[in-house]
């Protein structure tokens, strides 16, 4: 599934966005502010999260990038959705300060 809007496109993860995704994964100031506790991620480690995000039933990570680039610019990532009762838990980290918004209509 690859959505877009303007600037900002959310798509699945790449092999070619680790490297970046190890950068969040050991960035110790931004899992802080994301109430976690960094670890310290090498690629096994990263790509065993992925796997982990997007395995089961009711669980999608997409990687948020930039359109004209296909540059990743950070991630949302979704579990627990209950397509029944239309509820999900959801996060999302950004890794620089650019923001954007994407809407979807699920009907």
């Amino acid at each position: 599934m690859t959505l877009e809007r303007g600037a900002t496109r959310l798509r699945p993860w790449l092999d070619t966005d680790i490297p970046f995704l190890m950068r969040l994964r050991n960035d110790v100031a931004l899992q802080a502010q994301l109430l976690t506790q960094a670890r310290g991620s090498n690629e096994a480690k990263v790509r065993q999260w992925l796997r982990d995000r997007t395995a089961l039933p009711g669980r999608m990570l997409l990687v948020i990038a930039e359109s004209a680039t296909d540059a990743p610019l950070g991630f949302v990532q979704v579990s627990d959705l209950d397509p029944l009762n239309r509820r999900a838990s959801w996060a999302s980290d950004w890794h620089t300060r650019r923001r954007a918004m994407v809407t979807v209509d699920a009907r």
